[in-house]
């Protein structure tokens, strides 16, 4: 898909499709609890040294500043308590024409509890290529922490 560039120039992207899942040791609601509480995302995604929440418009804006020295501004799309889900996307500090997240906690049918994390990324074919490395470290641990800081919740 071509995508224009800030000269007018068009050229080409990729689309690719993340899908990340963990079992969780806590209950879908202690993990839910820790997702949804959205300035603290540092507290679980090791990549995130500090986050705070502008929710002042129709849709919360989470400004998170990284390990790396970099900073990344997310819009909040979907914050579903019912369903578990929480839904974000990444328009500033990326290099990616398109970032696009979505967490769930599910409850499945054996009774025990995990949280699915799908990101959609549209960009240039090298940077698809340096997100299949960054993400393959990144989300395992985003989601190992997620499933601490529940079981921490739930034992407190």
């Amino acid at each position: 898909m071509a995508a224009p560039n800030p000269k007018g120039i068009r050229r080409f992207t990729v689309q690719k499709t993340y899908q990340f899942t963990r079992p969780l040791s806590a209950s879908a609601d202690d993990a839910w609890a820790v997702l949804s509480s959205l300035d603290t995302v540092s507290d679980w995604l090791p990549v995130v040294t500090t986050a705070r929440v502008d929710a002042s418009g129709d849709q919360p804006i989470r400004y998170c500043d990284l390990a790396n020295g970099f900073s990344i501004e997310e819009r909040i799309t979907e914050v579903d308590a019912e369903r578990r889900v929480l839904g974000y996307t990444i328009y500033k500090g990326l290099p990616a024409d398109s970032y696009k997240g979505i967490f769930a906690i599910v409850t499945r049918d054996d009774g025990a509890s995990e949280v699915r994390w799908t990101i959609d990324v549209e960009a240039a074919p090298e940077v698809v290529a340096q997100f299949d490395g960054m993400l393959s470290e990144l989300a395992p641990s985003g989601l190992q922490g997620l499933d601490a800081a529940a079981a921490q919740r739930a034992a407190a």
